[in-house]
C-alpha cells in the first residue's frame, strides 16, 4: 500500500538548498520514492503560518519510506536542511 509523506519547511536562510535539492533527488530515486507535490502552498483554511515550501513525497511502504528517512544519506541532508530551515514531516498510508 502506498504512504505518503508531507512535509512543511520554514526557509531562514536558502544557502543550503543547491546541495540538498540535487541529492535528494537521487536519495529518492534510489529508495523508490517520488515527489507528487512541491512548492509554495496555497493556504485554504487555519491559522497555522503558510510555510515557505509544501512537498509530498510517496513510497511503496511505511517500512521503504522510513528506509529512506534512515538512510545515512538522508540524515546528513536532515543537518544540512537544518542549518537554514525549520522541517516538520508527517506520513500516512493511502486510503
Amino acid at each position: 500500500m502506498s504512504y505518503y509523506l508531507a512535509g512543511t519547511m520554514h526557509v531562514t536562510d536558502p544557502s543550503w538548498q543547491q546541495e540538498y535539492g540535487a541529492k535528494m533527488s537521487e536519495l529518492l530515486a534510489r529508495h523508490g520514492g517520488q515527489v507528487l507535490a512541491s512548492g509554495t502552498p496555497d493556504q485554504f483554511e487555519g491559522i497555522t503560518p503558510q510555510p515557505s515550501r509544501l512537498v509530498v513525497p510517496c513510497f511503496d511502504s511505511k517500512a521503504v519510506a522510513q528506509a529512506w528517512y534512515d538512510d545515512p544519506d538522508n540524515q546528513h541532508l536532515v543537518r544540512l536542511r537544518q542549518t537554514g530551515a525549520t522541517f516538520e514531516l508527517f506520513g500516512a498510508a493511502a486510503i
